[in-house]
């Protein structure tokens, strides 16, 4: 059975071309299967959102922070002896 006539037998006979670039692309029957299934789609799209909403609060929070610790290494002394000593 070919695809772009409703004969069952495939042969040709009175087959008409394409109208269109659209028709011959399969545009035009690509569409009106996405118009077919769209609320599969859709309910799928939705599963999945809210299976991923649904695990990312279920998670253990993990905490995570950094430090920056910042030495100079050509100072000599730490305090001036005098302000030690009295």
């Amino acid at each position: 059975m070919n695809i772009m006539s409703k004969d069952p037998s495939g042969a040709g006979g009175s087959q008409s071309q394409p109208q269109g670039l659209a028709e011959m692309l399969g545009v035009t029957a690509l569409l009106a299967m996405l118009r077919r299934r769209m609320w599969i789609m859709v309910l799928v799209g939705v599963l999945i959102a809210t299976g991923a909403f649904a695990f990312l609060q279920t998670r253990t929070a993990v905490y995570e922070s950094t430090a920056l610790v910042m030495i100079n290494p050509r100072q000599t002394t730490v305090t001036n002896n005098q302000d030690v000593v009295g």
